[in-house]
């Protein structure tokens, strides 16, 4: 009975492992296997994305320089724009300023200046030596000679356009006490209204646009007693002005 356990135990410690346990070993193997592969991926996967996050923060903050650049172009375009138009409203206002000298030198010039209407034209006609007869009739207070000298310049105005109708008359004096004793003689000279003429002034363009807008006033004055009046391109009334 001793050998044959002898014989037993030798055979129990030759004999090879069970392949139960084998199959665990290869298990635990293949679940560090898993582990091990997961873990490298999700280094993998974290390095990437943690070089992801540092380039997104490079490119955010690139974006970030250059919208604080753009900010400060469009603050100093602002800045440009607002002097800009700062100079162009006081360059507005110096040639507003410049337009409204010259309208007065244009209007003082002119005051020295009729016009007369209605005289016929004639092809050999010596326009000034007419215009100081007719001054002549209508401002006869002046001594002999005196409207020889105080019209400087007479000539029929623009191009001949149409054989039956004559051209107006500019005159220039060059006294302004003759001027005004003509004009205000014109308004109710009789000479005047047998031969057909009347004296008019020598408005600029704008002067007469604001004279025109202020005669439907000075017609309904008149017609109501009023007594409207103009003087200059003012008009004048019983009421005021």
């Amino acid at each position: 009975m001793d050998s044959g356990h002898s014989v037993d135990s030798e055979n129990a410690v030759n004999s090879p492992a069970p392949k139960k346990s084998q199959k665990e070993l290869s298990f635990r193997e293949l679940q560090v296997n898993i582990i091990d592969a997961v873990s490298a991926k999700i280094n993998e996967r974290a390095d990437g994305l943690e070089k992801m996050i540092r380039e997104n923060t490079s490119k955010i903050v690139d974006l970030e320089t250059s919208l604080n650049h753009a900010y400060k172009s469009i603050e100093e375009l602002k800045l440009a724009n607002t002097a800009t138009s700062e100079k162009c409203t006081a360059q507005e206002k110096t040639i507003a300023d410049m337009q409204e000298l010259l309208s007065e030198a244009e209007r003082y010039r002119r005051r020295w200046g009729l016009r007369l209407y209605g005289v016929p034209e004639d092809q050999d006609e010596n326009v000034k030596r007419l215009v100081r007869n007719i001054c002549n009739r209508v401002a006869p207070d002046f001594p002999e000679g005196y409207m020889d000298m105080a019209v400087d310049v007479a000539h029929r105005i623009g191009k001949k356009q149409d054989a039956f109708v004559s051209r107006s008359i500019i005159i220039q004096f060059a006294f302004c006490t003759a001027r005004d004793a003509v004009w205000k003689k014109a308004k109710e000279s009789a000479f005047l209204k047998e031969i057909k003429l009347r004296f008019g002034e020598d408005l600029t363009a704008a002067d007469k646009a604001a004279k025109a807008k202020l005669w439907p006033l000075v017609q309904q004055a008149r017609n109501q007693g009023k007594g409207g009046y103009y003087r200059g391109i003012r008009a004048f009334f019983a009421n005021g002005k």
